[in-house]
């Protein structure tokens, strides 16, 4: 308060020193040795305080010695103008500020960053710390935190400047002079009198928002420096969504709170959620059912605190399951009705609002095309559908300033040859979080969205096209790439269906077909096929057949025979004469597959000759050597190892010539197959020891898994248990790396295999265990059947012959399925293992009969691998003297196929 002539009456000095100071009047009389109706009476003016008085209070005020006298001459005279205000700021000794408290709930999942961020702050070159972070993530509170944590460590304590609502540095010069209860003169320039205020402070002084200054950055940024300069012992806490570019600034970019678990075992996104739900809904608890559910929820909105908080008190209206499923519509959804909070914290929409609304209309712009992505997005992709050219990578450079984007780290990709340990630098990625895109996608119009859409699906089409040589060549990079960009991928789909773009649709399938194969996702892959087949009336006789034999390709790997040999023979009802040769090629090799594992040879044998004669006639080598390399594989399955090599030795001529090493070590470990089967082991060994030097030299770490895998098999043939096991891991740690399910749950059912031979049944039950989960994941229905075969074997090995009938019957079922008749033989061998150990002596023998008679009649022989285990069988049948046995063999082998399936079930199932 002053007078005219800027004089302030004594007592009201008294009362806004004491209010400075955070003292009632009943403190200040305690302090000073008086009632605090004495104090009442002298702020009001109704007392003339004493000498003795006047020290006592000059003390419990703590006065600086300069101005103790003038406050001693002023308080013994009625009204006598002593202490201008101006003089006061000038001359009295710092107050101790407090920020003022709010009743706010427990901070979480900061308090590691929390406790770091105060021994930052202690340090004396820490002079300016900017926290920055996208809306919502948590930085006022996180600031007021610290504050309140460093205002008892510092002399004169910590001020709270709030600068959401000013427009111009006086307004902010204005807030600051109030945050700390100073009233200058108005002739004085306040600029200066906060200097001179502050220069004897230890303060930390927190400008919270700062966001709205931006515009005048140059002059904010001249205000802070002068101010810390002045100020040899100020601290400046800021908050803000991008930096002050000041030299002397440290930047602390504030993280969304972690998804991941702590020791606890709640990550602490799960554990504001849990907190504020149970503040909105006091029955809300987390169960062991619901937790997966609010996980989501925490993971769905990015560990956003705002977003987390908000979407916590609809719990009293939604149960977490069906929150979740309207996390789609969040900007509608996340809002707060209280007065608590500040109005753009009211909702995630406005905290999105004020902050987009800082941004120009460029930059506006930018983020609206960025919007289109999903999971992220490179350099590359942002100048070709944001359409900003030369300047998107400015316009990154804002927006990443501002913390609407972030950018994402990635592990450098390994160069190539032999000496690969240096890195090469990966492109830059940035994403955005998802409440974010969300929200500047629902800025743009619908003809913006279409046309950025188009953009979007054009890019990713030319990204799989650009890509597809890889697939071949240098298969983990290609992983790589593709994996990354999964759901940019899923929109181009579902956008090139949604506008019935068949030729977008079909090409994406066709080139990603590989990829969905070697990662598993079959049942993704041949909904995008049906979706593009469904649009095939549109597409020329080339491309729909490339998409017939991708569909038929994604069937086969499922084992569902039937469907892939409808969609490849299809193929050749097209107008061949418009159809490349390529083309009908892959159709004839897809067929002999079926055929193959129907274990129909002759068929599959006549579909590789006509292609191989097709390939021939066109001196398109590469696929030449494919066909010779599939002969070679169906005769090595029908015992014909002689032939099995002539045909790889071709292959491997063939892809020489063409100077294709990962086609050559490919065919090595071919041939090591053939060695091995064979036993000759140490030629085996010595086949896959050159495919994995080639392996290794071309970086390529799939095919190095293959040869670590193909050496195991090879130690373990030859009963070397320990360093087949070695090697086998060898190979799953690669695959695990690479994150193939499909090459994974290979080696997974090998080590079942390797274990079962050592003796370890337990061991070996935990691995088919485990490969047949992954080949039930993965929809690979004869991978899951051959697990449940290698289960039953495990089963008996440990005397539990009701497990492995129930292992049985499941395999059962599926290979009658799939008429995989080879493998029904082994079925069958399994089979006469369990009526074996259950005492039906006779029908073990029937059945190890029926299975020679079938492997017979399919020309095919009992793979090596099994032979120790089936000699083992047929020792043990021996050895039970039982009347009959040889009869019984012979009746199981004279037995007619179909008859023999029929008992075989009927058998199977009475058991």
């Amino acid at each position: 308060m002053t007078l005219d002539n800027d004089i302030i009456d004594f007592g009201l000095w008294v009362k806004g020193r004491r209010e400075a100071l955070w003292l009632t009047q009943a403190e200040l009389g305690r302090l000073a040795g008086y009632a605090a109706d004495t104090i009442r009476a002298v702020e009001a003016g109704r007392r003339r305080p004493s000498q003795q008085m006047l020290e006592q209070l000059a003390d419990a005020l703590q006065l600086d010695p300069r101005v103790r006298e003038r406050f001693f001459a002023w308080g013994r005279m009625k009204r006598t103008p002593v202490l201008p205000v101006a003089d006061v700021a000038t001359t009295m000794v710092p107050q101790q500020h407090r920020i003022p408290p709010l009743a706010l709930p427990e901070l979480v999942g900061r308090q590691a960053l929390l406790t770091l961020l105060q021994q930052y702050l202690a340090v004396p070159e820490v002079r300016l710390m900017t926290l920055v972070g996208p809306p919502g993530v948590g930085k006022t509170r996180l600031a007021r935190a610290l504050g309140y944590g460093m205002e008892r460590q510092l002399d004169a304590g910590a001020a709270w400047v709030a600068l959401t609502a000013v427009a111009s540095l006086e307004q902010m010069l204005t807030s600051m002079a109030h945050a700390l209860q100073l009233n200058p003169a108005p002739e004085r320039p306040l600029r200066q009198v906060l200097c001179e205020y502050l220069q004897a402070c230890e303060l930390l002084l927190v400008l919270d928002s700062i966001e709205p200054l931006r515009p005048a950055a140059s002059e904010l940024t001249a205000l802070l420096s002068e101010l810390l300069a002045a100020a040899p012992r100020l601290k400046l806490l800021v908050t803000s969504q991008a930096p002050l570019q000041l030299a002397i600034e440290h930047v602390v970019a504030v993280p969304p709170l972690a998804l991941e678990a702590d020791e606890d075992g709640l990550s602490p996104a799960l554990q504001l959620f849990a907190q504020r739900a149970q503040a909105a809904d006091h029955h809300f608890r987390l169960t062991a059912q619901n937790v997966p559910v609010v996980t989501a929820i925490c993971r769905e909105l990015d560990g956003l605190p705002l977003a987390l908080e908000l979407a916590a008190t609809r719990c009293r209206i939604f149960a977490p399951e069906v929150l979740l499923e309207r996390l789609d519509q969040r900007l509608q959804l996340l809002t707060h009705q209280g007065n608590d909070r500040e109005r753009r914290h009211h909702s995630l929409r406005a905290a999105l609002e004020w902050s987009v609304a800082l941004l120009s209309p460029a930059e506006q712009a930018c983020l609206g095309a960025l919007s289109l992505f999903q999971g992220g997005f490179s350099l590359a992709a942002a100048e070709h559908v944001g359409g900003t050219g030369p300047n998107t990578l400015t316009m990154l450079e804002q927006l990443l300033n501002h913390s609407l984007l972030t950018r994402l780290e990635l592990p450098a990709a390994k160069r190539r040859g032999r000496n690969h340990a240096a890195p090469i630098p990966t492109e830059p990625r940035f994403a955005m979080l998802e409440s974010i895109r969300l929200f500047a996608y629902e800025q743009l119009s619908t003809a913006a969205r279409l046309r950025l859409a188009r953009s979007h699906a054009a890019y990713y089409l030319s990204y799989v096209q650009q890509d597809a040589p890889l697939w071949r060549q240098e298969s983990v990079t290609w992983v790589q790439k593709l994996e990354r960009e999964e759901a940019n991928l899923r929109a181009a789909l579902s956008y090139s269906q949604t506008q019935r773009d068949g030729m977008t649709l079909a090409a994406l399938v066709v080139h990603l077909s590989p990829y969905w194969t070697q990662q598993g996702q079959l049942d993704a892959g041949r909904h995008w096929a049906q979706a593009a087949l469904a649009l095939r009336a549109s597409l020329p006789a080339e491309v729909t057949a490339q998409l017939l034999v991708a569909a038929a390709d994604l069937a086969y790997q499922q084992s569902d025979y039937a469907a892939a040999q409808e969609l490849a023979s299809e193929s050749f009802t097209l107008d061949q004469t418009l159809l490349p040769p390529s083309i009908l090629i892959r159709a004839h090799y897809r067929l002999a597959w079926i055929a193959a594992r129907q274990s129909n040879y002759p068929q599959a044998h006549a579909e590789l000759q006509t292609a191989l004669a097709l390939a021939q006639s066109t001196h398109d080598t590469y696929s030449a050597a494919m066909l010779h390399g599939a002969l070679g594989w169906m005769a090595r399955d029908q015992g014909d190892f002689a032939g099995a090599r002539s045909a790889q030795e071709q292959s491997l001529a063939l892809y020489r010539q063409r100077n294709d090493r990962l086609s050559v070590a490919y065919t090595l470990n071919a041939l090591g197959w053939i060695a091995r089967d064979q036993g000759d082991y140490h030629a085996a060994a010595l086949l896959h020891r050159e495919s994995l030097q080639l392996y290794q030299a071309a970086g390529h770490t799939s095919g190095v898994a293959l040869s670590y895998n193909n050496l195991g098999w090879a130690a373990g043939m030859r009963g070397e248990y320990e360093q087949a096991a070695a090697l086998f891991n060898k190979s799953l740690n690669l695959r695990e790396a690479l994150g193939v399910e499909r090459d994974c749950a290979w080696t997974l059912s090998d080590l079942g295999w390797l274990w079962r031979e050592a003796g370890d049944a337990p061991q070996s039950a935990g691995y088919y265990h485990e490969a047949l989960q992954r080949y039930q994941r993965l929809g690979n229905r004869r991978g899951s059947a051959l697990s449940h075969l290698g289960l039953a074997q495990a089963n008996l090995a440990m005397d539990d012959p009701a497990q492995a009938l129930s292992h049985l019957r499941s395999a059962c079922a599926i290979l009658l399925d799939l008429h995989d008749r080879r493998s029904l033989a082994r079925l069958l061998e399994v089979a006469a293992a369990h009526a074996l150990a259950t005492g039906n002596h006779l029908c073990a023998a029937e059945r190890l009969g029926a299975a020679e008679g079938l492997r017979a009649a399919l020309d095919t022989i009992l793979p090596p691998s099994e032979e120790r285990w089936h000699q083992h069988l047929v020792a043990n049948l021996s050895h039970t003297n039982t009347l009959g046995i040889a009869a019984a063999w012979a009746r199981g082998r004279r037995q007619p196929l179909a008859d023999l399936l029929a008992d075989m079930v009927s058998g199977i199932s009475d058991e």
